[in-house]
C-alpha cells in the first residue's frame, strides 16, 4: 500500500470511530541532499550491515522536522537511531547536549539508549545522546523551577484514592478502584472537566455521580497536598499550567513565569525526538508544542521536532475469542459483544468473566507479524507492537543492561509498565516483538489463570486484516485463551489523531514506514 493510501485508510479509521480526521499537509519533501551526506548514508550501511529500504532512505535523506508513522516490523528503531547518527555526522545536529529523545517506559529508554550508543561507537562517534522517559524529562524541568515534592508510588496512590472514595461516600466494589484511578489520569491527559470525564465513554461506573467524582478528585488532591507529594499526572499539570495557561494569562507575573520556563526549555534543547508518539495525549502535546513552537505563532516551529509513532497494535484475523454467546473469530466481534476478560479482586485474586467491547479497530497490513507458540501448542499471532502480559521480564533486560540497572528497574515498577490498573496484576507489559523464548504468559484454563512458557517466537509473512478491541472495564481480553492487553490507546488518554495531525499542524512532511 502506498504511503498516501495508508494515511487515507488511517484517517478513515479515525472517522469511523467518531474522531475528526486531520487535514492533510501540503508540504512536499525536498531533500536537497549533497554528495557528502549520501556518502555518509552509504558508509552507515557498510559499517552496520543494514540495507535501507526506499522508505527508510527517504527519511535518512530528509532535513529538518518530520512525522514518522512506522508500522510493525518496518525498522522504526533502526531509522530513529540511524537518523540521529546521520544528522550528528553531517552537522545538522549541532550540539548533542541539546538533543532530547523521549519514550514512554524506562525499559524503552534503556533499549533505545543502548542501540544509539552501539551505533555511534560503530561509526567512531564518542558522544552521549540523552534518552529519557517523557515523565522523567518533565520532572527535570519541574526540579529546575523548585518543585521538590516526592513522587508517590502506585500503592500510596491507591490508598489515597480509596480514602477519597470514603470521603465521597462512594462504596468500592470489585475493580472500581482501578476504574476511578484510570478516570483521574484520563481527565488530566485529555484536559477534561469533571462533567466531561463522567460523561466520557471510558467511565463505566454507572452509579458514580458527578458530585461524588468531584469530591473524590478534590479529596485525592488534598491528601497529596497535605503530604507534599505529587503523582505523574501532576507533573503534566504543572507544566501545562506554566507553559500554556500562564502564557495566555492577563496577569503579568504569570506570563513572566511562562516565559521563564519556556525560555529555559528552548535554551536547553534545540532538537526534540518524541518516540512512541501514538501514546501522546492532548496535555502532553500541548506541553511539547509550547517547548518547540514559536510563542507568537504556534503553527511554526522554532526548534527541531521529529515525531515517531506506531499505530499498529493488533491481533491477526482468525484468532478465537470466547464470548457470552459462544466462540467467535476476532473479525466477527462487534461493539457491545461480551468477550472473555480477567477481573482482579481487592485480594489480588483473578476472576474470569465477560466484559463489553466499546470499540473495534481494523486495518489491512502486509509485512511481518509475530507468531508465539506456547508449551501446550497454543499459537498467538499479532503485530510486533501488540502488548501482552509476561512474567519473566529479567530474561530480556538483564541480558542488555546488567544486574545494577535491573535492580533500578525493579524499584521503579511503573517504568517497567507493570500491570497497575490493567485488570491483571503481578505481570508486566511487553510488546509481542520483544517477547523471548522461555518467558511466561497468562493463559485461561478452566476459568483459572495459569502461566505457560513460550516455546517458540517466529516472525512470519502476513497479508490480511488485523484487529484490536477496546474493553474499558478490564483493559484486557482473551484471545486463543491467552490474556492480552486492551491496546486501543484512546482510553489511556492518548489521542490517535495527534500522530496524523502533527504534520499538517506544523506544515512538515509525514513519512510512512510500511
Amino acid at each position: 500500500m502506498a504511503s498516501n493510501e495508508y494515511l487515507d485508510s488511517l484517517m478513515a479509521e479515525l472517522a469511523s470511530q467518531g474522531i475528526e480526521p486531520p487535514k492533510k499537509s501540503n508540504t512536499s519533501v525536498i531533500n536537497n541532499i549533497n554528495d557528502r551526506e549520501l556518502q555518509i548514508i552509504m558508509d552507515m550501511e557498510r559499517v552496520t550491515g543494514k540495507k535501507y529500504s526506499d522508505e527508510q532512505r527517504k527519511i535518512l535523506e530528509h532535513h529538518g522536522n518530520a512525522a514518522i508513522l512506522a508500522c510493525a516490523g518496518s525498522g522504526k528503531t533502526t531509522v530513529s537511531t540511524h537518523l540521529i547518527a546521520k544528522r550528528i555526522l553531517t552537522g545538522e545536529i549541532k550540539d548533542v547536549n541539546k538533543l532530547i529523545y523521549t519514550t514512554y517506559s524506562k525499559a524503552g529508554a534503556t533499549e533505545m539508549k543502548e542501540r544509539l550508543d552501539i551505533l555511534l561507537r560503530q561509526l567512531g562517534v564518542n558522544l552521549n545522546v540523552q534518552v529519557r522517559t517523557l515523565h522523567s524529562f518533565f520532572l527535570q524541568v519541574l526540579r529546575t523551577f523548585g518543585v521538590t515534592a516526592n513522587i508517590i508510588d502506585g500503592s500510596e496512590r491507591s490508598k489515597m484514592i480509596r480514602q477519597a472514595c470514603k470521603d465521597a461516600e462512594f462504596p468500592l466494589k470489585d475493580d472500581d478502584l482501578m476504574l476511578i484511578d484510570n478516570l483521574l489520569s484520563y481527565q488530566v491527559n485529555c484536559l477534561l472537566s469533571d462533567k466531561k470525564t463522567i460523561d466520557s465513554y471510558v467511565n463505566t461506573l454507572e452509579d458514580l455521580t458527578l458530585e461524588q467524582y468531584s469530591k473524590i478528585r478534590k479529596s485525592y488532591a488534598y491528601q497529596k497536598g497535605a503530604k507534599s507529594v505529587i503523582d505523574y499526572d501532576d507533573m503534566q499539570s504543572y507544566l501545562y499550567l506554566w507553559l500554556v495557561k500562564y502564557a495566555k494569562s492577563k496577569n503579568q507575573a504569570e506570563r513572566d513565569i511562562a516565559k521563564s520556563v519556556r525560555d529555559y526549555c528552548k535554551a536547553m534543547y534545540t532538537d526534540f525526538y518524541i518516540d512512541e508518539a501514538q501514546d501522546v495525549s492532548k496535555i502532553q502535546f500541548a506541553i511539547v508544542r509550547a517547548m518547540t513552537a514559536d510563542p507568537n505563532d504556534l503553527s511554526k516551529l522554532d526548534r527541531n521536532l521529529v515525531f515517531i509513532g506506531d499505530d499498529d497494535q493488533c491481533i491477526a484475523e482468525g484468532t478465537k475469542i470466547r464470548t457470552s454467546n459462544g466462540i467467535k473469530n476476532i473479525e466477527d466481534i462487534k461493539v457491545g459483544d461480551e468477550v472473555e476478560t480477567v477481573f482482579t479482586t481487592d485480594k489480588h485474586e483473578y476472576n474470569v468473566g465477560f466484559s463489553s467491547v466499546n470499540a473495534v479497530s481494523c486495518k489491512t497490513i502486509t509485512g511481518k507479524i509475530v507468531q508465539l507458540t506456547l508449551s501446550d501448542g497454543t499459537i498467538l499471532r499479532g503485530t510486533e507492537e501488540h502488548v501482552c502480559f509476561i512474567k519473566d521480564i529479567h530474561s530480556l533486560y538483564t541480558k542488555h543492561i546488567g544486574d545494577n540497572c535491573r535492580k533500578e528497574l525493579d524499584n521503579e515498577h511503573d517504568s517497567l509498565s507493570e500491570f497497575y490498573g490493567s485488570g491483571i496484576i503481578k505481570y508486566y507489559m511487553l510488546e509481542m516483538g520483544k517477547i523471548k523464548k522461555n518467558m511466561y504468559v497468562p493463559v485461561i484454563v478452566d476459568k483459572d489463570v495459569i502461566d505457560l512458557c513460550v516455546d517458540k517466537v517466529e516472525l512470519i509473512d502476513y497479508t490480511g486484516k488485523v484487529y484490536d478491541l477496546s474493553v474499558p472495564k478490564t483493559r484486557n481480553f482473551v484471545v486463543n485463551n491467552v490474556v492480552v492487553h486492551n491496546c486501543i490507546y484512546q482510553w489511556r488518554g492518548g489521542d490517535p489523531s495527534i500522530i496524523l495531525s502533527v504534520g499538517p499542524t506544523f506544515n512538515m512532511p509525514t513519512f510512512v514506514l510500511s
